[in-house]
């Protein structure tokens, strides 16, 4: 069943994925009674499957996944794999706070 047709994401507890469309899936893993739920991002790129978290259900809303979902469908669309995108912006992050890091200890 689809998720848009629940009215109670929250309360599922069947562990596996569970299809919202687009390539949005709710994975709830865990242990019955004790479980986790994250939305992921499911995509094929050079016929290899790729999975891109997107955030747990407790901080990213349906509506939130859904957005998501969209945004990398359009990377998609315009040849850009939305996991090798992310990582190279964290990388480039990281290299910039590392430069700052370096230019504050020269400073000092």
């Amino acid at each position: 069943m689809a998720i848009h047709r629940l009215k109670q994401v929250a309360k599922i507890t069947r562990l596996g994925m569970h299809a919202d469309g687009g390539g949005l899936y709710l994975q709830v893993s865990g242990k019955p009674g004790r479980v986790n739920r994250s939305w992921i991002f499911r995509y094929a790129t050079a016929g290899r499957e790729h999975q891109m978290g997107l955030g747990g259900l407790d901080t990213v809303s349906v509506a939130e996944a859904r957005d998501k979902a969209l945004a990398c469908r359009k990377q998609r669309l315009a040849g850009i794999d939305p996991l090798a995108d992310r990582r190279a912006q964290q990388a480039a992050q990281h290299a910039q706070e590392a430069a700052q890091a370096a230019a504050t200890a020269k400073v000092s």
